[in-house]
């Protein structure tokens, strides 16, 4: 716990880490207030820890005293790349802490906007299922990047209107569905909130 909690470079943690585990130290011991190894690393942001400390058995949606799990707390320092990879690793975006927030609510109350705005974005499993067989987070990831990169300043969710539903079609590479977005005026808001049937009535 406390090699996960340090603020060193990530390979001097890495490398300490490692050496831990391979003498069978225990990745799923928890402290007083029910905080494991693998939180600490998603607080500081240790990504490459995470890694590998999943590898090693680390339980992923553990929540500590406060209902915080390692996703809760890289969502609330605003750690984008971990936060990307704790959700390739199988963490769950519904768990809720004791105050009834998800890692979504927890990132935009410590004003990380556009890390809240990702969070809910990859929650909507029925539209990004529906959007061929590019990975979730890869798809989130190439649109926020156009959209960082077309310079704009309003959240990702909050957009409204046809620049950004190219934007995301493009990020997917289905540029080609535009024209039907726009054909059925359907704007970023409500393709982020369609369902299954909505969806193959549209495409």
């Amino acid at each position: 716990m406390a090699g996960c909690a340090s603020n060193e470079s990530e390979e001097k943690v890495v490398k300490c880490i490692e050496l831990l585990l391979s003498r069978n130290a225990n990745p799923n011991t928890f402290s007083r207030n029910q905080m494991t190894p693998l939180m600490y690393a998603a607080r500081e942001g240790h990504t490459q820890t995470i890694t590998l400390l999943v590898a090693h058995g680390a339980e992923i949606n553990i929540q500590d005293e406060n209902g915080y799990t390692a996703l809760t707390w890289a969502s609330c320092r605003g750690h984008q790349s971990t936060v990307l990879k704790l959700i390739e690793l199988g963490a769950d975006k519904t768990l809720k802490t004791k105050n009834g927030e998800t890692p979504a609510d927890v990132a935009e109350k410590n004003h990380h906007s556009q890390l809240a705005s990702l969070l809910t974005v990859t929650s909507n499993s029925s539209l990004l299922g529906k959007l061929q067989n590019v990975s979730k987070e890869e798809a989130i990831f190439k649109y926020v990047i156009n959209h960082s990169n077309a310079g704009k300043n309003s959240r990702i969710c909050s957009a409204s209107n046809f620049g950004d539903v190219q934007l995301f079609l493009s990020g997917l590479e289905l540029e080609h569905l535009q024209g039907l977005f726009e054909e059925n005026e359907i704007s970023f808001r409500a393709l982020l909130t369609m369902g299954k049937e909505d969806l193959e009535k549209v495409c």
